[in-house]
């Protein structure tokens, strides 16, 4: 039966210890009572940081403060980006919390089986300090992953990714149920080598007539709460080709009865705006940070059937996506992990207006819900002014949209990832989902969310968002009045697949071909070049400086999106977007 510190061999900021060649219960790491940490990265070293691959990999870069009188909050997560030669820290998150408030405290629910049968009300868990049992603190690690196809990964199950962690943080709450109320499970309990039964249960699996041991225990319930944060790897999008800085606020449980269900919320707010501008962006930036939803396709839409060149033009990679109004869902909850175990689809909802003939039915894949991704960040826009304006011969300027131009689908200009699925066609394990088995990086299209979960999404403002998972229970064992429980024993995982910040383009000479196209994309108009010559129509010409070639990102972006209409060649049509979304709410209902 394993005891506590047996229990966190399954967690990252352990398996990073490990890793690293560290114990993980040494005691000025580990320890029973919270303390406050302010994690600070002075830009001013930056000046020594080296930015070839290898380096890249090992250079600490997150901050971040936990105060112990708040044990559900993180504050001002920062990165120091390579993207400004490591000389600013840039804001991820003005804060991250965990649990849903409730009369001043915020907490995680859990249901449990009676022994009448049915279930008790929702246990209310609360993150304070009189539940603390451990606090485990790590200002770096290393974690070799594992590959899921080969394996099940041992105690790093949970884990098959490469990870260089930086600063991280685990807080270890207990709780013992009490009639329909919970108390802490004593200290001194959790050093018992009996801490919580072994996966499966406590119970042995008896016939009639058989007899057996069994040592009687409180019910237990265990949560543990996490940041980890990680160096910058190329390891994020199914490109490669963009450094990313993963963070985990992930939440763990586990119990020694039988629950039937458990209930968990974390809520990320990024800035309300970017602070830096013309100063990072290059290419006038508008300052306010909003977000833009997501979903992935499931079907290769090149034509023929062939892979799709550079770059990724939208109608290739996205089936629909909510960009310009997503204000008509705050808060309201979108379930963007479903359970509908079956693939739908249906035509009619999308018009990809593509020169390459692809198809216009949106498929979806088993429990694949409304959207598959949350982007934050801030809007490009094209400069109105200066040598690097374009000149634009049509009235119609505005309907163009060159003022709030969304960077998708990549971004590396201040914004923050948060991926539940990847499409079908990503099959790499940084992209792959977990299947039916509780195995992660196995199933290309599945959310990267345990099957026993439902997940919902509640936008709550441009820049901030609410993440709530249920799990539900999957096994039958005997003597369970209603069916399905959660395993005895066993760990269940809350947003493992955390989230991202884009840094910069891996250092790498591949990524190289990106930095042209942007620089060439006054010149390129989706898959047909548009040059001031021949027969186009004068209202159609634009014309844009090739003074500074850095500041074209903006229509790199904005050609991703958009595409000449099919009328350019005979009127002044203009552009349209490369998918028309006709029944938004019913490819989201699909």
């Amino acid at each position: 039966m394993p005891s506590l510190k047996d229990i966190l061999e399954q967690t990252l900021v352990v398996l990073g210890l490990r890793g690293a060649q560290l114990d993980p219960f040494a005691s000025e790491r580990f320890g029973s009572r919270a303390s406050g940490h302010d994690i600070q990265i002075d830009p001013s070293g930056g000046a020594a940081y080296q930015t070839d691959d290898a380096s890249v990999l090992r250079n600490r870069i997150w901050s971040w403060r936990f105060d112990e009188k708040a044990l559900h909050r993180f504050e001002k997560l920062a990165v120091l980006d390579r993207h400004m030669n490591y000389r600013m820290n840039m804001t991820v998150c003005e804060a991250v919390e965990f649990g849903m408030p409730v009369k001043g405290d915020h907490v995680f629910f859990a249901d449990l089986e009676e022994p009448s049968g049915g279930t008790k009300p929702k246990l209310m868990l609360p993150l304070t300090a009189d539940f603390l049992l451990a606090e485990l603190f790590t200002a770096g690690g290393s974690h070799a992953g594992y590959d899921p196809d080969a394996g099940n990964g041992g105690t790093a199950h949970f884990w098959p990714l490469e990870a260089n962690l930086d600063a991280s943080l685990l807080l270890l709450f207990g709780y013992e149920v009490e009639g329909r109320s919970v108390k802490p499970i004593p200290r001194a309990d959790a050093d018992k080598p009996d801490f919580m039964p072994g996966q499966g249960g406590a119970l042995p699996d008896l016939k009639a007539g058989e007899t057996g041991k069994v040592k009687l225990q409180r019910p237990r319930i265990v949560v543990c709460v996490s940041l980890v944060c990680c160096k910058e790897r190329a390891d994020f999008e199914p490109g490669q080709i963009v450094g990313m800085a993963r963070f985990y606020p992930h939440v763990m449980t586990m119990a020694n009865v039988p629950l039937t269900g458990f209930e968990a919320q974390i809520h990320l707010e990024r800035p309300a705006s970017s602070p830096h501008g013309d100063d990072m962006l290059k290419v006038g930036s508008t300052t306010p940070i909003s977000n833009i939803l997501v979903t992935d396709t499931n079907q290769n839409h090149f034509a023929g059937g062939l892979p799709s060149p550079p770059p990724p033009m939208w109608d290739d990679v996205f089936d629909y996506y909510e960009v310009d109004d997503t204000a008509q869902f705050f808060g309201k909850e979108l379930k963007v992990v479903s359970d509908i175990p079956n693939h739908r689809e249906q035509k009619g909802l999308v018009n990809r207006h593509s020169i390459t003939g692809a198809n216009d039915v949106v498929h979806k894949q088993p429990r694949q819900g409304a959207f598959d991704s949350i982007h934050v960040a801030p809007r490009m826009a094209a400069p109105t002014t200066g040598s690097n304006a374009p000149v634009v011969i049509d009235p119609k300027f505005r309907t163009w949209k060159f003022d709030k131009i969304a960077m998708a689908p990549f971004c590396f200009h201040d914004c923050m990832h948060t991926h539940l699925r990847w499409g079908a066609l990503s099959t790499k394990k940084i992209n792959r989902g977990w299947d039916a088995s509780f195995n992660p990086c196995k199933t290309a299209g599945a959310p990267m969310v345990p099957h026993n979960q439902v997940v919902f999404l509640r936008v709550d403002s441009e820049s901030s968002f609410t993440y709530r998972a249920v799990v539900s229970g999957t096994d039958s064992p005997r003597g369970s009045r209603i069916g399905r429980v959660l395993p005895v024993g066993a760990w269940q995982l809350i947003n493992s697949h955390g989230s991202a910040y884009a840094i910069a383009f891996w250092p790498t000479m591949g990524t190289t071909v990106l930095r042209w196209l942007a620089q060439l994309s006054p010149l390129l108009i989706g898959n047909v070049p548009l040059m001031p010559i021949g027969p186009f129509p004068t209202p159609e010409v634009l014309l844009f400086s090739r003074n500074r070639p850095d500041a074209n990102w903006w229509m790199f972006y904005w050609l991703l999106r958009y595409r000449p209409s099919t009328a350019l060649f005979g009127s002044a049509k203009g552009f349209e977007e490369r998918i028309e979304v006709l029944k938004l709410a019913d490819a989201m209902n699909l």
